[in-house]
């Protein structure tokens, strides 16, 4: 998402190609150890050198991370001394960076083991500067604009679990059997699933609303149109809460 809307037709052409096609692998290095849900509190820092910038700092929860070969990174930078601390994002090539780029730990998990998740570490990476996603110190931007699509799509991930879920309950309900009959035949079990259909129809149609709004506004304001970040932001709350 991030590429498509802020990448320039050099990297377009470099990268897109084959994270599409599945070539490549990418990932999204964004949160840290100590900026997690205050992600603009991060303390990796971009430095400028000669052709480019130097990558210095730690990545924490980055999913993909151990098999990307393309990372977008987010880093502290500013183009004056007397400038408030401001971000950039950076096209990171694994192949490119070699052993500066390494992986301290992988990070086990509850769910979603098909894709691992592991902390980064950034020990002078060189990144040239047609590396640069969007502008320099316009890091927030970019980062901010990919975020509100993002919680859109993953709102997803929650309806297929509560799916899955009532896909499992209706056919127990019917072979399971207490007091002579399937548990499916007493008031309280039709009653909770009843409510599991009924939140499952309720997150699907709020979904599919908040992505046919955001499908519209591209539509009629282009690839940037801004999405509804509050809308974007409850619907994978909502959904989340529910599964």
């Amino acid at each position: 998402n991030q590429l498509v809307r802020h990448a320039s037709p050099v990297l377009l052409e470099r990268y897109l190609p084959q994270l599409v096609s599945g070539e490549a692998v990418g990932a999204l290095a964004m949160s840290e150890a100590g900026a997690g849900s205050d992600v603009l509190g991060m303390a990796t820092v971009a430095t400028r050198c000669s052709g480019g910038w130097r990558l210095n700092g730690t990545k924490m929860w980055i999913t993909n991370g151990p098999q990307a070969d393309v990372i977008i990174v987010y880093a502290r930078t500013a183009s004056g001394e007397k400038q408030k601390p401001a971000f950039t994002a950076f096209v990171v090539d694994k192949k490119h960076a070699g052993s500066a780029l390494s992986t301290s730990q992988r990070i086990d998990k509850l769910g979603m083991r098909g894709s691992a998740t592991c902390e980064l570490v950034f020990d002078d990476v060189f990144v040239s500067n047609e590396n640069v996603l969007g502008q320099v110190d316009q890091g927030a931007y970019v980062l901010m604009s990919g975020l509100d699509a993002e919680r859109l799509v993953l709102a997803a991930g929650p309806l297929g679990i509560m799916q899955a879920c009532l896909d499992v309950s209706l056919p127990y309900s019917v072979y399971r059997r207490q007091f002579g009959r399937s548990v499916g035949e007493f008031q309280l079990m039709q009653a909770k699933l009843a409510d599991m259909y009924a939140e499952l129809g309720a997150s699907r149609a709020y979904v599919y609303a908040v992505a046919a709004a955001s499908d519209r506004r591209r539509r009629e304001g282009g690839l940037n149109a801004a999405l509804d970040r509050k809308d974007c932001a409850a619907v994978i709350l909502y959904c989340a809460e529910r599964a």
